[in-house]
């Protein structure tokens, strides 16, 4: 009886899936994530798996063009670490995005040594930086051409025109979550722009009928321009909490918190959005804390493609144990 290697087991939801096309993850929370990234791109490296493949995106703290979630100081992190944890993603083969996704930057911000020096230091074929501003998309574009620049949902528009009309400025558009679930709307930029262009997030956690996203996104955009830490810590201690208060009741006496719906898409739903040819997906794990980290990736590549078993012989007994070998 012939044993299978490793590298030629084969699942049939797998096949199936990965004969749809190519699939993307760009994968929030790089500097938290490093072990989970790394240790699903060594797997499915040494089983043979192929048409899966990561970028991650994050940011240094106390950055002006920064944007997007609200960010954490991480204890004894610099820029140069920051930088030399860039490098060692793209030496594993794994691209990496900055997230430069302000709001408000405008001509008179655009010499900001701090956020050049990042520019400068983790520009490599195949790196991106995700932006709002189009002042900022056609600086890096003329500065740093290796980058690809990738549009942050966070400006929040829904029309597909806005996307035609920014076309040559940016290499990838990622869709704000509302679009997830118009079909119409999405064949329509997949004709025009094609797979490729077009990203979607799918765990997006903030409720959909939230009247307060994008005054939060303008607020974490003003902090980080004008260095205003005070706002920031109101930004990073329970804003959303505070800010809907009297909108929800206490779960244990609510009788309709079933119709609160958020913007998460189900594996099922993933896979609707594979078969009309998304290609690119987002999820989005900057500060979440990291056993949530990793259930996200189970949930949304391990386990739906059929590869949790396989991932869990393969740790304990195929993967190389270093500890053993110098012995």
């Amino acid at each position: 009886m012939n044993q299978q290697r490793p590298n030629e087991i084969k699942h049939e939801r797998l096949s199936s899936e990965l004969k749809k096309g190519p699939e993307h993850w760009n994968i929030g929370g790089a500097i938290g994530g490093f072990p989970h990234v790394t240790s699903a791109k060594a797997a499915l490296d040494e089983l043979g798996v192929e048409g899966i493949t990561f970028t991650v995106f994050d940011q240094h703290f106390g950055m002006k063009w920064a944007g997007g979630r609200p960010h954490a100081f991480v204890h004894g992190q610099t820029k140069e670490t920051f930088a030399r944890l860039v490098q060692e993603y793209n030496r594993r083969g794994i691209r990496f995005n900055l997230v430069f996704s302000n709001l408000f930057i405008e001509e008179q911000h655009l010499g900001d040594k701090r956020c050049n020096w990042m520019l400068e230091h983790c520009c490599r074929p195949g790196n991106g930086v995700i932006v709002t501003s189009h002042v900022l998309a056609r600086y890096i574009r003329d500065n740093f051409p290796d980058y690809r620049i990738i549009h942050s949902l966070t400006h929040f528009n829904k029309e597909p025109a806005y996307y035609y009309e920014h076309d040559e400025l940016y290499d990838v558009f990622v869709l704000p979550p509302h679009l997830n679930y118009r079909t119409q709307v999405l064949q329509e930029m997949l004709g025009k722009l094609g797979p490729e262009r077009i990203e979607l997030l799918v765990n997006e956690t903030c409720f959909r009928e939230c009247n307060i996203r994008q005054d939060h996104y303008d607020l974490i955009s003003k902090a980080c321009l004008e260095d205003d830490w005070d706002l920031w810590e109101q930004l990073t201690t329970g804003y959303c909490q505070r800010a809907h208060a009297d909108r929800f009741t206490r779960l244990d006496e609510a009788k309709d918190v079933k119709r609160i719906k958020n913007f998460t898409l189900s594996r099922d739903e993933v896979d609707g959005l594979k078969a009309l040819g998304i290609q690119n997906f987002k999820l989005a794990n900057r500060q979440v804390p990291n056993q949530q980290y990793g259930k996200w990736m189970d949930y949304y590549i391990i386990d739906r493609l059929g590869l949790s078993t396989t991932l869990y012989v393969y740790e304990n007994y195929y993967k190389p144990a270093t500890h053993f070998a110098a012995r």
